[in-house]
C-alpha cells in the first residue's frame, strides 16, 4: 500500500517550521487531511519539546558514573539482605530469650529479693547461689542486645 501524500506537504512543513502559514496554505490545510495531520503533529511536537526543555544534558561521563554508582549500590543492597535478615532474627531471638529468661527466673528473683538484707545492704550468700548464674546469663543477653543495637545504629549513620 502506498501512502497518500499531498504535493503541498513540503511547503506546509516549511511554513509551519517558520511559524507562519499564509492565507493560501491555511485554506489548503483546512481542506487537505494529510496536511492538517502534518500541521497537528508538528505543532504538538514543538509544544511538547518546549515543555520538556530542561536545558542541556550533563556530561555523558558524569551520567555514566552516576548510573554505575547506582547499580553498585543496588547490587550491595541485594548482597546484604541476608545479613540484615540474620541481624533482625538475632535481635528477636535475643529479646525473646531475655523475656522468657525473666519469666522463668521470676520465682528465683523474688526469693533473691526477699533474701536481701536491706538494713545492712548485705546479700545472703545462699540467695546469690540460687539466682547468680541465671541472673548473670540474663544480664549478658540484655547487654549483648543493647550493644548490637547500638552498633547497628552507629554503622547505618
Amino acid at each position: 500500500m502506498t501512502p497518500i501524500t499531498c504535493e503541498h506537504e513540503p511547503t506546509v512543513l516549511a511554513a509551519v517550521r517558520a511559524g507562519a502559514l499564509g492565507d493560501e496554505l491555511s485554506n489548503h490545510v483546512a481542506g487537505c487531511p494529510q496536511c492538517a495531520r502534518l500541521v497537528a503533529v508538528v505543532t504538538n511536537l514543538r509544544r511538547w519539546a518546549t515543555a520538556c526543555d530542561d536545558g542541556p544534558l550533563p556530561d555523558p561521563r558524569r551520567i555514566w558514573r552516576e548510573a554505575a554508582q547506582q547499580a553498585r549500590q543496588a547490587a550491595a543492597r541485594r548482597a546484604v539482605w541476608v545479613v540484615d535478615l540474620t541481624r533482625a532474627v538475632a535481635v528477636a531471638v535475643a529479646a525473646l530469650t531475655g523475656v522468657l529468661g525473666a519469666v522463668r527466673l521470676w520465682p528465683s528473683l523474688s526469693r533473691w529479693w526477699q533474701g536481701l538484707d536491706l538494713t545492712g545492704m548485705v546479700v545472703h550468700p545462699a540467695a546469690f547461689v540460687q539466682v547468680g548464674p541465671a541472673l548473670a546469663g540474663l544480664v549478658t543477653v540484655v547487654a549483648l542486645v543493647v550493644l548490637s543495637s547500638l552498633y547497628c545504629a552507629w554503622v547505618e549513620e
